[in-house]
């Protein structure tokens, strides 16, 4: 999951080793989360923004069933890694994840 999935394609992607058909799905360009970040805008409702998340991890999985983790790819998406990881049971991984480990392993 990613904040505009029409920016993280193919060769973004396998830049980074990630196969360039990889599945990645974006937040509603039309979405208050989209909106808030790009204007700059904090005095959006968690529940609102919370319910959002959840409605694309949903339409998500159900586009692409076999899914077995969800990765979020925007910093913006890790306050609702728990939630989640709840409601759809599966691992969530997210750049906050991935920074926790690489500096405990140091």
């Amino acid at each position: 999951m990613t904040f505009n999935d029409r920016a993280l394609r193919g060769d973004y992607l396998e830049k980074v080793g990630i196969p360039g058909d990889a599945h990645v799905v974006g937040m509603a360009l039309d979405s208050e989360f989209v909106r808030s970040i790009r204007d700059g805008d904090d005095s959006v409702p968690y529940a609102i923004l919370q319910q959002e998340v959840l409605a694309t991890a949903q339409q998500a999985l159900a586009r692409y069933p076999q899914t077995g983790a969800l990765v979020l790819e925007c910093i913006n998406l890790a306050p609702f890694s728990a939630t989640l990881h709840a409601r759809f049971g599966l691992p969530v991984a997210g750049t906050l994840v991935l920074w926790r480990t690489a500096t405990e392993s140091l």
